[in-house]
């Protein structure tokens, strides 16, 4: 029999060893080359862009897999025939992961897949580098058109400012949508497909994986009161949403201060008038965008859209912010050109709600200064918003006007003369997608509002709101640090009389022209900007550690995405504060030459609202000598551009005052090709599984059968599994009638040919070798003691048999308790003769041996332990405590009750006509077997002291 086993076991571990180097073959395929098994399995892309899971106050829109991923069998389409062939041809119930030419990735194309319901997945593809469709743009026709709007009545289909637009991206996706756009991951793919792939059947052979799980679901209340929750429950925060909004960026010149003082000592004095209605200039640009895939650690392009409107931006901050004798007229006219970014308006206007919030609350700007005057919306005399500009058509710029708003034809004048005809005017067009909507919404068209864009009707950005919205949808292959490009003079065209007109319209006209900015300025930040954020200009006018942290960004365009909060991790809105505060900078500073710790410790009155930061200076923004480091001493200051859905106290954010967009977070985006077996290998596989099983099954049940034979060898007693239960019923009655009521067992009337196991009948080991040695008390025992006290007993037999055979192995043991006690003590031969005699002693013999023991002794023989010689001392206090009954003498004191130990010193051994087993008195469920109860309390709490 053990030979026919251990040829079974060796024939299952041999058909394991095949079917493991099966599996593997069909893995490995053609390549020789060991590889781990999950190396064989997979072929992993890591470079993969992705769509996300977003919510507002209503909806959620965006993509995800399931929790452990989609799976399905690949199928590449690369042109409209392979479309109408997959859908004409391939019936089947599974379900498959599209491979799709990204030039078919459309809103028509995605709902006929939807409905053959056999779509688990859409991986989209480019086949090179440099191929891209003729439009990619997943935005609205009409963006920012849903719910917040000065135009509630325009709808998507009249307005086509964005004329290629699918929507895409607002529409909600069950199943994950990715993007390859490296063309080696792509010719993997492909060669994949081609390899394992019959073009001809129904039946791939490869399958792909993708894993985009989203935490966020429903709309944002319900997200965000997850968060809530889950931070109420447990120690460590699980987030599942991140409202969206980043920073709203602001800066100025402090062209005179609330308050005056003559030293920072002396009490502030001397008000001077606050500021007056109509003195401040406001000057917008977006800093924000989306695509429809991210990609991780890659910025979301917006080369023209808010790219080049940003570079306009800043250009234009340089120009007013280097003219000494504007700065004297804005101070001596009490007026204020106000440069501020917007991080947020993509996606409802959320930056400019934010803004319109704090002016209308007073905290703009943000600072808990008393002595800085806020800014209202009554103190906006107009608004002057920059938009996208690189794609102008016959160089030709427009400014945008509402018609049922206020306007300064002067103004609009002065800039089409100005620009010597490169800006014109559309007068009864509505105004595109743009934040000043929001600002004319809430003053009720009161204010003047300007925006220049190079859209007339519809956007010249055919991949507006797109990955292709790159420096190669600007005409610019490539750009260098200190290059000048057609883009880059075009910037110069328009940003020289834009500044001149904010000028006119500030303080009117100057003496002499407006200073030139140095073309230089433009093609830094233009190469910074779309290309490198790590550029030598970033360096200059940062502080060194702050100009370190762009390093990791080396290569890298400045992102403009949907940023959430909080918003430490972006570059860029740290890039935007350096460049703007040094273009704003109070140049008079740049003539002093300070050193480092002069310009860090540098005395500033308590009106003081400026900062001061030593630097390397930017060479071409300096017209004075040059120094080793500069002092800039700006106005610069930020805000959360966080919708005020998100910081209103008790608001309900499924209402729709404002908007309240938040994105998901997720925890690993991933996608894997993996080569599905065929029928052939799986029936294999199959059947191989199924041999195992059953060999297993039959060495299963040889063992169980050889180990029942041998327990049923060694054992002689040939009692039954109902004669034990029927003893334990026994048994239970006897306990309960004994003289000695906490007796659990009852002693043998002669000691057994082993020793006794401390543990009794209800020892919790199974092990056969221990009921070899050790000797238990059994039914049969109790019946001879009950009735047969002189005779020998069934058990004892067994007994005497069992210690044969153990001599024959040479083994010897100890015969009892009381010999092991007895052979380390100076007792009477007579007495140990008397007590290991053959089974001839009686119960009450026994029970006298033990009487003549002295109190230690007869513990120890009886527990097998000596106790501490305070528990003798403590049953002589309560002895002198109680005489008649000193177990009960904590008993109205406490409510305790002394057991175990205290009951034999109490002379309960007189009276009872067996030996306990002291052993398994008073043990509590969850008692150790070394726990022993001394004291014991209230029964229903079952309070106990023991020792242990």
């Amino acid at each position: 029999m053990k030979t026919m086993i251990v040829i079974l076991f060796w024939i299952m571990a041999l058909l394991s060893i095949v079917l493991f180097l099966f599996i593997i073959s069909l893995s490995n395929g053609d390549h020789p080359n060991p590889k781990r098994v999950l190396d064989n399995m997979y072929i992993e892309f890591d470079r993969v862009r992705y769509c996300v899971r977003r919510l507002n106050a209503t909806h959620e829109i965006g993509c995800q897999s399931s929790l452990s991923g989609n799976t399905g069998i690949m199928h590449m389409i690369d042109q409209e025939t392979d479309f109408t062939y997959f859908m004409n041809n391939f019936k089947s119930q599974n379900k498959y992961i599209i491979v799709l030419n990204a030039q078919l990735f459309d809103s028509s194309h995605i709902d006929r897949l939807i409905e053959t319901n056999k779509l688990n997945g859409l991986l989209l593809y480019l086949k090179s580098n440099t191929t891209r469709p003729s439009s990619f743009s997943h935005d609205d026709q009409c963006p920012n058109n849903r719910n917040y709007t000065l135009y509630p009545d325009q709808q998507q289909q009249t307005c086509q400012w964005n004329a290629n637009g699918t929507g895409l991206f607002f529409r909600h996706f069950s199943f994950p949508i990715m993007m390859i756009d490296e063309y080696d991951d792509y010719k993997r793919i492909v060669e994949v497909y081609h390899k394992f792939n019959d073009s001809n059947t129904q039946s791939p052979s490869c399958g792909l994986e993708m894993k985009t799980f989203m935490n966020a679901a429903h709309s944002s209340k319900t997200c965000m009161r997850r968060n809530q929750i889950s931070h109420l429950l447990i120690d460590v925060e699980e987030t599942y949403c991140d409202p969206v909004g980043g920073l709203n960026i602001y800066a100025k010149f402090l062209t005179y201060p609330v308050m005056k003082s003559t030293s920072d000592t002396q009490q502030i004095s001397n008000p001077i008038k606050s500021r007056p209605p109509k003195s401040v200039i406001l000057i917008l640009a977006q800093t924000d965008g989306f695509q429809f895939f991210l990609k991780t650690k890659i910025p979301g392009q917006g080369a023209d859209q808010p790219g080049s409107s940003l570079i306009t931006f800043l250009s234009l901050a340089h120009i007013i912010g280097s003219n000494a004798l504007l700065i004297a007229k804005l101070k001596e006219q009490e007026r204020d050109i106000l440069f501020l970014t917007l991080d947020g308006d993509s996606l409802d206007y959320s930056a400019s709600y934010r803004i319109i919030f704090d002016m209308n609350n007073n905290l703009f700007p943000s600072t808990e200064s008393k002595y800085e005057e806020r800014i209202k919306l009554d103190h906006i005399h107009s608004i002057i918003e920059i938009q996208s500009i690189g794609l102008a058509g016959d160089n030709k710029l427009w400014i945008h006007t509402d018609p049922n708003a206020v306007i300064n034809q002067t103004f609009i004048n002065l800039l089409i003369n100005n620009s010597n005809g490169s800006i014109d005017h559309l007068a009864n067009v509505r105004l595109p997608p743009a934040s000043s909507q929001i600002f004319l919404q809430q003053t009720n068209s009161t204010l003047p509002c300007y925006v220049l864009s190079d859209a007339k009707e519809t956007y010249q950005n055919h991949y507006y709101h797109s990955i292709f919205d790159d420096i190669y949808n600007l005409k610019l292959n490539s750009t260098s640090y200190n290059q000048t490009t057609d883009f880059s003079l075009w910037i110069k065209q328009i940003v020289q009389p834009l500044a001149q007109s904010i000028i006119q319209l500030a303080v009117g006209d100057l003496p002499g022209n407006v200073s030139l900015i140095n073309q230089q300025i433009i093609n830094d930040l233009a190469y910074c900007i779309l290309q490198n954020i790590n550029c030598e200009m970033i360096h200059n006018l940062t502080v060194t550690s702050v100009g370190n942290t762009f390093s990791q960004f080396n290569l890298t365009s400045l992102p403009f995405s949907i940023n959430t909060y909080p918003t430490s991790s972006t570059p860029t809105f740290t890039f935007i504060e350096n460049v703007l505060a040094y273009f704003l900078r109070d140049r008079s500073f740049d003539r002093l030459n300070m050193t480092e710790d002069g310009c860090k410790n540098y005395t500033k009155d308590v009106t003081d609202m400026n900062q001061y930061t030593y630097v390397k200076g930017y060479r071409p923004s300096i017209e004075n000598d040059v120094y080793t480091g500069y002092c800039v001493k700006s106005y610069l200051k930020y805000s959360q551009s966080l919708s005020p859905a998100f910081i209103i106290k008790n608001y309900d954010l499924s209402t729709l005052t404002y908007p309240a967009w938040t994105e998901s977070r997720w925890a690993l985006i991933q996608l894997r090709l993996f080569v599905i077996p065929t029928k052939k290998h799986e029936i294999a596989t199959l059947i191989i599984g199924i041999i195992l099983l059953c060999l297993s099954f039959i060495i299963c049940a040889l063992l169980r059968m050889s180990d029942y034979k041998r327990k049923k060898h060694s054992n002689h007693d040939g009692s039954s599994d109902d004669d034990e239960n029927n003893g334990d019923r026994k048994q239970k009655n006897i306990r309960e009638k004994s003289p000695l009521p906490l007796t659990s067992t009852i002693a043998k009337a002669t000691p057994p040919s082993k020793p006794v196991c401390k543990y009794g009948r209800e020892c919790y080991r199974n092990n056969p070798d221990h009921f070899r040695v050790f000797h238990h008390p059994t039914t049969d025992d109790l019946k001879s003691t009950e009735k047969l006290p002189t005779t020998t007993t069934k058990n004892a037999t067994k007994n005497s048999h069992s210690s044969k055979e153990k001599k024959e192995e040479t083994t010897i043991v100890k015969e009892n308790t009381l010999d092991r006690y007895m052979a380390t003590t100076e007792t009477s031969n007579s007495f140990k003769e008397k007590a290991t005699s053959d089974e001839q002693t009686t119960v009450n013999d026994d029970i006298n041996t033990y009487l003549k023991l002295s109190n230690e002794k007869l513990l120890f023989a009886l527990y097998e332990i000596h106790f501490p010689k305070d528990l003798y001392e403590f049953w002589k206090f309560c002895t002198d405590m109680n005489e008649e009954s000193p177990r009960d003498a904590l008993k109205s004191l406490l409510n305790f009750e002394l057991v175990g130990p205290f009951e034999i010193l109490d002379g309960y051994l007189r009276s009872s006509s067996t030996v306990p087993n002291l052993h398994l008195h008073y043990r509590y469920f969850y008692d150790v077997p070394e726990f022993m109860t001394v004291i014991k309390g209230d029964e229903t709490t079952q309070f106990h002291i023991g020792y242990y």
